[in-house]
């Protein structure tokens, strides 16, 4: 008997209003956390980018003398108040 392999259909996000979303993406708490979100769509992304309390509140565990990425979320982590990347 031969199986053959159905493709299961692409999931659909649910559009969530951006103040839902944004309280829900609050529970990020890590860098890997945020990139992660950031890379769903453009809409996480845009909340993310914009949301002080992410920022303010997420453990930062990429070095901090790295070129790009690193550095820019340092800074805005610091720009939110951020203890952990406060200037050195």
């Amino acid at each position: 008997m031969r199986h053959l392999l159905i493709k299961p259909a692409p999931a659909r996000l649910v559009q969530l209003p951006e103040d839902v979303l944004s309280v829900v993406l609050t529970n990020l708490r890590t860098t890997r956390d945020v990139a992660a979100a950031r890379g769903v769509c453009r809409t996480w992304r845009r909340v993310i980018d914009h949301s002080k309390t992410i920022w303010r509140d997420v453990t930062l565990t990429l070095p901090r003398r790295m070129p790009g990425t690193a550095e820019s979320w340092y800074r805005k982590a610091a720009e939110c108040g951020n203890e952990q990347a406060g200037v050195s």
